[in-house]
């Protein structure tokens, strides 16, 4: 008993002292790094169900800048190379009007990024047809 209070005391502890180091970070981050945190936050919490489709898709859609909106499609890319299936549904559930601008950022990410053979790889075609794979 002595122990299950010790070992849950301690999560609690270590889970407020990361969030505290989170919010320190967000606190002092630019634009750029916002963008990338935030992105992650929302996509993370998408991933074991905290945030509803419309949570992320919404972020995704809106413009953020050039800068930071760069680094949410970015963001997004890295994730999705190691996320493959959540990250076609969630450019499945982008609504159609907005996933054209959403693909030509994500597109730009890839290239800019020169992760385009990465990208391949992870999901067995070029960035170039991405809108086709979900249409």
């Amino acid at each position: 008993m002595k122990s299950s209070k010790f070992a849950a005391g301690a999560l609690g502890i270590i889970s407020v002292l990361v969030l505290g180091l989170a919010i320190f970070f967000y606190a002092s981050a630019d634009s750029i790094e916002a963008a990338a945190f935030e992105t992650n936050l929302r996509l993370h919490a998408t991933r074991i169900g905290l945030c509803s489709d419309s949570c992320i898709t919404e972020w995704l859609s809106k413009y953020h800048g050039e800068a930071p909106g760069l680094e949410v499609a970015r963001t997004f890319v890295a994730f999705g190379m190691t996320n493959t299936d959540l990250f076609l549904q969630i450019l499945s559930s982008i609504p159609p009007t907005a996933r054209a601008a959403l693909a030509e950022r994500i597109i730009f990410a890839v290239t800019d990024s020169a992760w385009q053979s990465r990208f391949r790889e992870a999901f067995r075609f070029d960035i170039e047809i991405l809108l086709t794979k979900i249409e």
